[in-house]
């Protein structure tokens, strides 16, 4: 896969991140611009002026190329698509409503599995290529877990990385947590 070819995966996996079942319903921010557009389109200048796409993967791209650069990367998704026009992107399934914090949260866990402790020089992709064996992964969250009492549990020295892994379905959970046993 050469650069350009991985910036657009990179690109297409952060978008279908923001409009992930795991991810909107937390984003009020994009909730909010998702209701305040006809039919549920954002305008992709909107997607590309966000500090993680604008200074992460839209770095090296002329400004006036960026939208095009972000529908191109996310043409062939099958979770969103791209307006005609190139200018905006919407999820293909809408979410109907905003689930309550509790709703979030019985998701969320039943999805989720904790390992701990990783290796300190894995970064969230290589968490999550291990982790694909299982099931799609829709979420890596990095944290940190006490390894002992000596020194209390906020003391840095007891601490070890720890990631909470979300997939987007209870089955590739179990599946990791069988193989784990």
């Amino acid at each position: 896969m050469d650069d350009s070819e991985r910036c657009n995966l990179d690109i297409r996996r952060q978008v279908e991140y923001w409009f992930s079942d795991t991810q909107l319903p937390k984003d009020l921010r994009l909730w909010k611009i998702i209701g305040s557009h006809a039919e549920g389109w954002v305008p992709l200048t909107e997607l590309c002026g966000w500090p993680r796409m604008r200074d992460r993967h839209l770095a090296r791209v002329p400004e006036e190329a960026r939208a095009a650069t972000v529908a191109a990367a996310i043409c062939n998704s099958t979770e969103l698509e791209v307006r005609g026009d190139g200018q905006a992107v919407r999820r293909r399934v809408a979410l109907l409503r905003l689930p309550t914090q509790s709703e979030l949260v019985v998701a969320s866990l039943a999805r989720t599995v904790h390992a701990c402790p990783v290796g300190t020089t894995l970064d969230i992709e290589d968490v999550t290529r291990a982790f694909a064996q299982y099931g799609e992964v829709a979420a890596v969250r990095r944290a940190r877990c006490c390894k002992r009492s000596r020194g209390g549990p906020g003391d840095p020295a007891n601490l070890l990385p720890e990631v909470l892994v979300e997939f987007n379905d209870e089955a590739a959970a179990s599946a990791c947590l069988k193989a784990a046993e």
